[in-house]
C-alpha cells in the first residue's frame, strides 16, 4: 500500500503544480542550437512510482509544440551548454548556466521549469559516479537521473558538426560494361575518400584508381562495372577538427547521402513465335512469347500498316501484358481482317529494352487444299523417308498409314524404318468441306545408286572397311562407280567391304540447369546419318531443319524441367539421343530471428530456408554457414544484422533480419 500512496500523492501534487504554473516559460522564444532528435524518460524512481516523462525534444523537427524552438548548443570543446528541451508532459527542461561540456562528457544539471513547488525542484543530474551523458562523435549516449522522475535516455539525440557529404549516380542500373557517372561533394570536410564494394565483398578503390586522391572533398568519375550484382559506391569524410566523421562506420543522417547502390544485370531478351503464319478470318492460332531479364513487357499489333493496338486473345480479355505474370505466356488470337497483321512484343529490363515480332497473314476463305510428299520415294530395307505436308484454308488434317502429323496442318518428319513398300495418306477438313485424299508411296527395294565411299554389291550398298577404298559411290550399272580400292582390287567384295555402319548421334543442352525465364541452347552431332529431326517430330519443342549436326545451337525456353531428343537417320538405320534441362525457381523462403529483441548477452535463434538456388552464404556476428536451410542460436551483444545471399543462374538474391538489444535499467 505504501507504493500506491506515493503514486497518488505524486500525481495529485503534479497536477496541482501544472495547473498553477502551466507549461509557459521564459524560453518560449528560444531558438534551436546544434542538436536534433529526442530523449526518452519513463522509468521508475527509487520509490517504485512511474513518472511518465515521455519524449523530450531537442530540435530537428517541426512537429508539435516546442519542436521548432527546442534545442541545445553544445560547444565543440570544453565550455557551457545553452538551450532547452521540451516535454509535452512537463514543459521546458532548462540547461542554461547549469550544464557544461568537459571532454566528451556533459556535466552539471538541468531543471524542468514547470516544477516549482510541493517539495520538488525538477532537477535532472547529467552525470554521476556510475551514469552520465556522453558525446560520441555526432551522437549522444548514456543516461541522466532525476530522483523525482527517474532515468532519461539521451541515445536518440544527435549533434550537427557542420560536416556534410553527398554521393550520387546518373543511372541506377546498367548492363555489364555500361557507363555510370558517380559524383560526390562535401562541406566542412578536410578530406574524403570514395570506395566501392561488389556484392557485399571487401571495400576496394573504385574506377581505375591505384590510390585514394587527396583531399578528394568533391569530384566525379565514370565507372564501367562488369560483374553482375550490386555495386555500392560510398563516401566517408573527416571534419576540419580531424576527429568528426560522416559516412563509413560513422552516422550519415538525412539529408546527407553517403552511399549509392548501382545494379548490373544482363540485358533483357524478348522472343515471339506463332504456330501458323497464315489463317482464314476468325481462325485461331497460337501466339507464344518468352522473355528473360525483363521487369515489364507489352504486346501490340498493327493491321495492314495501321495504328498500333492491344492484342485481343479472348472476347473479354484485352491483354497489355505489362505485369510480371505476362513476361512469358501464350494465347490464341482470332484475327478477322484480311491482310497483314504484325504482332510486336516489347520488354524493358533494368539493363535496357528488347523486342521481337512476327508477321501473320489472314487470307480469304476458299477451297481447302492439302499436299503430301515423300523424299526419297525409294529406300533400301530398313531405310527411312521424310514426309512433308502442307495445307491451306483448313482447320484440321487427318493422317493415314503408319505415321502421325501430331495435329499440325503443315510440317515434316521421318517415317519409321521401312521393310516393305508403304503408302501414306493425308486428308484435311475446313468449314466448307474436305480435301481429296493425298497420298505418297515409298518403295522399299534395291537402291539405284550409293553414297560416296560406298560400293554396290548384291542389291545393296556396302562401305569400305578401314579406308579400304575412297572416292565416289557405286551403282547397279557401275558397282564401284569412281571408287578406288587401296589394295588394287577391281570388285567391291575384294575391296574389303563391310555392311553400312549404323549412325550415331549426340545431343547436349548448355546450360542444362537454368532458372525460370532463362534460355538454353541445344547442339547436336551425328555420324553416318543423312538427317536429324526432333524425336517427337519437326517443330515439337524445337526445330532442326533436318540438319545432321548443329554446333551453333538452337535456343529453347522451357517453362518447366524437360527432356529434348533427336532422331538421326542414315543408310544404316536410325538412332536417338536425349538431353534433359532442369528449370528452377530460385527464392529465399524465410529468414527469421527468434526473438528479434533481446537483452545484451542473451541468445536469438537465426533460422533460414532457400530453394531452387545454386548455393547460399549466411552471415552475421557469430554466424557463418553455407547451408541452404538451417538454424543456429547466436549470442547477441549489440544490434546485429544477419544476411543470407544465394547464388542463382542469374543475379544473386539476398534477405536480411536485424536483432535489436533492449537496454537493462538499474535502480538507485
Amino acid at each position: 500500500m505504501k507504493t500506491s500512496n506515493v503514486q497518488i500523492i505524486f500525481k495529485s501534487t503534479l497536477v496541482a503544480l501544472l495547473l498553477v504554473v502551466g507549461f509557459n516559460s521564459p524560453v518560449a522564444s528560444a531558438v534551436t542550437g546544434n542538436t536534433s532528435g529526442s530523449a526518452w524518460g519513463g522509468t521508475s524512481s527509487l520509490d517504485g512510482a512511474y513518472r511518465g516523462i515521455g519524449w523530450i525534444k531537442f530540435g530537428g523537427s517541426t512537429v508539435g509544440f516546442g519542436a521548432a524552438t527546442s534545442g541545445l548548443t553544445i560547444p565543440a570543446t570544453d565550455g557551457n551548454i545553452s538551450g532547452y528541451g521540451w516535454s509535452d508532459n512537463y514543459g521546458w527542461l532548462d540547461f542554461n548556466g547549469t550544464a557544461y561540456r568537459q571532454g566528451n562528457s556533459i556535466k552539471g544539471s538541468a531543471r524542468f521549469l514547470s516544477i516549482v513547488d510541493g517539495g520538488w525542484n525538477g532537477s535532472v543530474s547529467l552525470s554521476g559516479s556510475n551514469y552520465g551523458v556522453i558525446i560520441a562523435g555526432t551522437s549522444l549516449s548514456g543516461y541522466a537521473w532525476s530522483s523525482e522522475l527517474g532515468w532519461i535516455d539521451f541515445s536518440g539525440v544527435s549533434i550537427s558538426s557542420g560536416l556534410t557529404a553527398n554521393i550520387s549516380q546518373d543511372v541506377s542500373t546498367t548492363a555489364p560494361g555500361g557507363a555510370v557517372a558517380i559524383t560526390w561533394n562535401s562541406s566542412g570536410a578536410s578530406s574524403c575518400k570514395v570506395t566501392k564494394t561488389v556484392n557485399g565483398g571487401a571495400s576496394v578503390l573504385p574506377f581505375s584508381w591505384t590510390s585514394q586522391p587527396t583531399p578528394n572533398t568533391s569530384g566525379s568519375a565514370t565507372a564501367n562495372p562488369t560483374v553482375i550484382g550490386s555495386h555500392v559506391f560510398s563516401i566517408e569524410c573527416t571534419g576540419a577538427d580531424g576527429v568528426t566523421k560522416i559516412g563509413g562506420s560513422s552516422p550519415c543522417l538525412v539529408p546527407n547521402v553517403c552511399s549509392v547502390t548501382h545494379v548490373v544485370s544482363n540485358a533483357p531478351t524478348a522472343t515471339l513465335t506463332q504456330s501458323s503464319d497464315t489463317t482464314t478470318p476468325g481462325q485461331a492460332f497460337d501466339l507464344t512469347w518468352r522473355s528473360s531479364n525483363a521487369t515489364s513487357c507489352s504486346m501490340s499489333k498493327t493491321v495492314n500498316g495501321g495504328a498500333s493496338n492491344y492484342v485481343t486473345c479472348y472476347a473479354t480479355d484485352t491483354l497489355a501484358h505489362t505485369d510480371a505474370g505476362h513476361l512469358n505466356g501464350s494465347c490464341p488470337p482470332t484475327p478477322t481482317v484480311v491482310g497483314t497483321h504484325v504482332f510486336s512484343f516489347s520488354c524493358t529490363g533494368s539493363a535496357g529494352p528488347a523486342s521481337g515480332s512476327v508477321t501473320h497473314t489472314v487470307v480469304s476463305a476458299s477451297t481447302p487444299t492439302a499436299s503430301l510428299t515423300a523424299s526419297p520415294a525409294s529406300v533400301a530395307s530398313g531405310g527411312r523417308s521424310t514426309l512433308t505436308w502442307s495445307s491451306a484454308n483448313v482447320t484440321s488434317c487427318t493422317p493415314g498409314g503408319p505415321w502421325s502429323n501430331s495435329g499440325t496442318l503443315s510440317g515434316s518428319g521421318l517415317t519409321d524404318p521401312l521393310t516393305s513398300s508403304t503408302t501414306f495418306t493425308l486428308q484435311c477438313t475446313s468449314p466448307s468441306g474436305t480435301t481429296p485424299v493425298q497420298s505418297a508411296t515409298v518403295t522399299v527395294g534395291a537402291p539405284s545408286s550409293c553414297s560416296s565411299g560406298q560400293a554396290y554389291s548384291g542389291g545393296s550398298c556396302v562401305g569400305c572397311s578401314n579406308g579400304g577404298c575412297s572416292g565416289g559411290g557405286g551403282s547397279a550399272a557401275s558397282p564401284l562407280g569412281s571408287l578406288s580400292c587401296n589394295n588394287g582390287a577391281t570388285d567391291p567384295i575384294s575391296c574389303s567391304t563391310f555392311p553400312i555402319p549404323a549412325p550415331t548421334a549426340s545431343l547436349s543442352a548448355a546450360p542444362s540447369d537454368i532458372d525460370a525465364g532463362q534460355t538454353s541452347k541445344l547442339t547436336w552431332s551425328s555420324t553416318d546419318a543423312n538427317s536429324c529431326y526432333p524425336a517427337g517430330g519437326e517443330g515439337i519443342g524445337f526445330s532442326t531443319g533436318g540438319a545432321a549436326s548443329n554446333s551453333v545451337g538452337v535456343t529453347v525456353s522451357p517453362t518447366a524441367s524437360a527432356t529434348y531428343g533427336i532422331t538421326c537417320s542414315g543408310a544404316g538405320g536410325s538412332v536417338s539421343a536425349y538431353a534433359p534441362i532442369t528449370v528452377s525457381v530460385p527464392k529465399i523462403d524465410s529468414l527469421t530471428a527468434t526473438p528479434s529483441r533481446v537483452q545484451q548477452g542473451n541468445p536469438s535463434t537465426i533460422a533460414w530456408s532457400a530453394s531452387g538456388v545454386r548455393s547460399c552464404v549466411v552471415g552475421g556476428p557469430g554466424l557463418s554457414s553455407t547451408s541452404k536451410t538451417g538454424s543456429q542460436p547466436v549470442t547477441i551483444n549489440s544490434q546485429s544484422t544477419f544476411t543470407i545471399t544465394c547464388q542463382t543462374h542469374g543475379a544473386p538474391i539476398t534477405k536480411s533480419v536485424t536483432v535489436r538489444v533492449v537496454p537493462v535499467f538499474n535502480e538507485f
